[in-house]
């Protein structure tokens, strides 16, 4: 993702919830990175596997240290 930058990441398969519940939880989650970690930049997606499950990725860029 960002190369040799270290990252954090939360993925979360399976999840029974429609699109826009998705879409709330991602936002919540972001929140919760920025609020906790120091992040440059905080990148959120979803999408449906092949059986149709919907997943949530949500990955943050972590600030070098010293920023």
């Amino acid at each position: 993702m960002a190369g040799d930058r270290d990252t954090v990441e939360l993925y979360l398969e399976g999840m029974p919830l429609p699109p826009e519940r998705l879409e709330e939880l991602a936002r919540e989650v972001e929140g919760v990175f920025r609020r906790y970690l120091e992040v440059e930049r905080v990148r959120l997606l979803t999408g449906e596997d092949e059986r149709g499950r919907r997943w949530l990725r949500v990955a943050a860029v972590l600030k070098p240290n010293g920023s």
